[in-house]
């Protein structure tokens, strides 16, 4: 029943990754391949425990735990970037809008 649950969860991570293509290739790219492994380790749990031998790590689960904890870091370095870049493109806006139409402070009708 878990291994149906997390296919299904997983479909929709891959599907969510192909709509995001436009915006930034490389995290559809990386959802869509992190998306496919973790079906195919659901569906073959040995595997994840070959895989860690030969990356030097114990067992499947620390492996995988651990890769889990990179992506989620580039996906928070991902999303605070963005979030910076949306701030700036905030500040520029209202620059623009602050020089081009210039106002009177309210009560001031000295025309200063």
């Amino acid at each position: 029943m878990i291994k149906i649950f997390l296919s299904l969860l997983g479909l929709i991570v891959i599907a969510y990754g192909a709509r995001e293509w436009r915006n930034s290739r490389l995290v559809s790219l990386l959802l869509v391949v992190c998306s496919l492994a973790a079906g195919v380790l659901v569906w073959f749990p040995a595997w994840s425990d070959q895989l860690a031998h030969l990356a030097g790590v114990g067992r499947g689960a620390d492996m995988i735990l651990y890769c889990y904890s990179a992506i989620s870091f580039l996906m928070i370095l991902n999303l605070g970037l963005k979030q910076r870049d949306l701030h700036q493109s905030t500040t520029r806006l209202a620059r623009y809008i602050a020089i081009t139409t210039p106002r009177l402070p309210k009560g001031d009708s000295s025309g200063k």
